[in-house]
């Protein structure tokens, strides 16, 4: 009976451990998420910057095409 009864406490430890591991990576993986949610975003904004990057120098290449031809095709 004494074994059952060490037993079953050694086994009520092991689900205790178990649990509050549970709880550890559960914790850990909330973290995570949010984390990679802030990076999702932050990757969201570098990209919106770097889109507007090119259009600013496609509009500038455009001015200088458009200056080129003024400065040697003034008669146009």
């Amino acid at each position: 009976m004494t074994t059952l009864l060490t037993q079953l406490q050694d086994a009520r430890n092991q689900r205790a451990r178990e649990q509050k591991k549970v709880s550890e990576l559960s914790q850990q993986l909330t973290t995570l998420l949010q984390e990679n949610s802030a990076l999702e975003e932050q990757l969201t904004e570098w990209r919106n910057k770097a889109q507007d990057v090119k259009s600013l120098q496609d509009e500038i290449n455009t001015l200088e095409e458009v200056r080129y031809v003024l400065i040697h095709f003034p008669f146009l």
